[in-house]
Formats: C-alpha cells, structure tokens, sequence
C-alpha cells in the first residue's frame, strides 16, 4: 500500500504504509494552507486542516485505495495506489 500526499497536483510524499513502524505526522503546507496528515502503519488520515469545512477530517484514515481523502479548499489530496 502506497500512499501519496499531493498538493497543487504535486506529488510532496510517497509513503509504502506496510513499512511505517511507528505513526506519525506530516505537515503539509500551500499558498498559505495548513494541513497535517497523520501516517499509521496501514492507514492515512487527515488529522488537522484549516479549512472551512474540515470535510477531510471527519473522512477519518483509508487503508486502501479507491476511496482518497480530498481538502478541496486547500487543494490537498491524500489516496492509496
């Protein structure tokens, strides 16, 4: 399971979740936004975003793919390929 974080249709991280040991958190910040992605070994989530709908964050983590977590407002995508 690999996770990417991407913003602004770049990729920023590419992370295989089968190997995370320990969990923890990647700040990911564009154009000003502010979001923090927390890794688990074999899952992802949205922990924090300053969005207005925090829409992302209540999606909770995702363990596989097909179903990616999207902050539109901040224009960050986090899925599993």
């Amino acid at each position: 399971n690999i996770a990417t974080i991407s913003a602004d249709g770049k990729i920023l991280h590419e992370i295989d979740l089968d190997k995370v040991k320990s969990s923890y958190e990647i700040p990911v910040e564009q154009d000003g936004k502010h979001n923090v992605v927390l890794v688990e070994n074999g899952s992802i989530s949205m922990l924090s975003a300053d969005c207005p709908d925090k829409l992302c964050v209540k999606q909770g983590s995702i363990s596989h793919s097909g179903y990616p977590i999207v902050c539109l407002p901040n224009k960050v995508i986090v899925e599993i390929k």
